[in-house]
């Protein structure tokens, strides 16, 4: 029993403790009286990001030192290898750093450091320099309630500062850096050849055509030295688009070697020709061994010097073969139907959106076809007849005394 009444008496403690820390911004915050966290400091003067993170908890805790540098109007990473970056990321970060206001102090107390993430396990630190002038430099704590917490190191102090961009710096050096395997112009492969298991496999762009339900014109491909019975160009489009625009899940930095990687002498490979920046160019890209665990497949390209692991589900289709582009007459068939379909559908959802935006507040189904609603919207004759015919079934089946459709577990009517 006294087990029972002191374990209430700490949880209402640490609900108390936990209200204090993470209450709610007063009512009447003179918002005028926030001020920058970097003073009159202009994002296009930081030319250089020192990120600190941490990763495990005691014995397991490993610090990640993550250094980005401007070159030029591009940043790239220094530290802890160099490469290209995710500019999105990076951009994000510029622009939270011009935006950090900060509100108020929400605590003095050290001891608060580890609950709020602004300690030396859980905090990001971020040094932010122009030139060889240190900017600011400060600790990013946890998010709560659109607020995120900041020390300055050295300080007790943690304010909270407008905004959630905790996870905006939490970020790996393997997630901030660029994932691009290949990045070409869109269609723009000319010619493209397999060598696998399979043997030798060539295919070369024909022209380009305006197929039904496409705005613009896509290439046409066809084999080279084989006869292939209903050639499926729409297979050989899609691989032309994925490899002209590839991305990885993971980088190989260690060199772990050909019998690791299977990318030596011999390893399955696509030989292809494409543009990039409107200029002509062969690339080749090697497939290697495969991590049926993660699902990965170790990849590199002749666009970069790096090893990468990409998806199976991207690459699965360099493994061509003839049987992959061919089709019977009845398959042929079977995938017009289907993109008939397709576009029927498509085009009655349109129908349904274009009635059910005549029938919002304004319009006035009761009315003659194109004449103006309630709220002056006028409706077209022939949505304006699709409405009155669906109006006039819908009333003669329920003067026949029609059962309203069951509703089916799972969907929202």
């Amino acid at each position: 029993m006294k087990k029972n009444i002191i374990a209430l008496v700490v949880l209402a403690a640490l609900g108390l403790t936990a209200f204090f820390i993470f209450r709610e911004p007063p009512p009447d915050v003179d918002k005028a009286k926030e001020t920058p966290l970097l003073g009159p400091v202009s994002p296009d003067k930081i030319e250089r990001l020192e990120i600190i993170r941490h990763e495990g908890t005691g014995a397991t805790l490993r610090e990640e030192l993550i250094v980005l540098e401007k070159v030029g109007d591009d940043w790239r990473m220094i530290k802890p290898v160099e490469y290209a970056v995710n500019a999105t990321s990076v951009s994000r970060m510029v622009d939270a750093l011009a935006e950090m206001r900060i509100i108020d102090v929400i605590s003095e107390n050290k001891a608060k450091h580890h609950v709020l993430e602004v300690d030396d396990e859980m905090g990001i630190e971020v040094t932010v320099s122009g030139g060889d002038t240190e900017l600011a430099r400060f600790i990013v704590g946890v998010a709560r309630k659109g607020m995120t917490m900041v020390r300055v190191p050295g300080s007790d102090t943690v304010y909270r500062s407008h905004g959630t961009f905790r996870i905006t710096f939490n970020k790996r050096a393997d997630n901030l850096r660029d994932h691009t395997v290949t990045r070409l112009d869109r269609d723009s492969v000319t010619r493209m050849k397999f060598f696998n298991e399979h043997g030798e496999l060539e295919v070369v762009r024909e022209g380009e055509e305006i197929r039904e339900g496409e705005s613009a014109p896509v290439p046409v491909f066809v084999p080279v030295g084989e006869e292939i019975q209903n050639f499926d160009s729409r297979a050989a489009l899609g691989i032309s688009r994925s490899l002209t625009g590839l991305s990885a899940k993971e980088f190989v930095d260690d060199k772990p070697g050909d019998e690791v990687t299977g990318l030596g002498e011999g390893a399955t490979r696509v030989e292809f020709e494409a543009s990039k920046d409107g200029k002509k160019g062969s690339y080749t890209i090697w497939l290697g061994n495969k991590d049926e665990k993660k699902r990965l497949v170790f990849v590199k390209s002749t666009a970069l010097d790096q090893i990468f692991k990409v998806s199976m589900h991207l690459v699965s289709r360099y493994w061509a073969k003839v049987d992959d582009f061919a089709r019977t007459d009845e398959q042929v068939a079977q995938q017009e139907k289907a993109r008939k379909e397709s576009r029927e559908h498509g085009e009655m959802h349109k129908k349904h959106a274009e009635m059910r935006n005549a029938m919002q507040p304004g319009s006035s189904p009761g009315g003659a076809p194109g004449k103006a609603g309630a709220g002056g919207q006028e409706i077209p004759p022939d949505i304006m007849k699709k409405i009155q015919e669906q109006m006039k079934k819908q009333a003669a089946q329920g003067g026949q005394g029609a059962k309203p459709a069951p509703k089916h577990a799972g969907h929202n009517h």
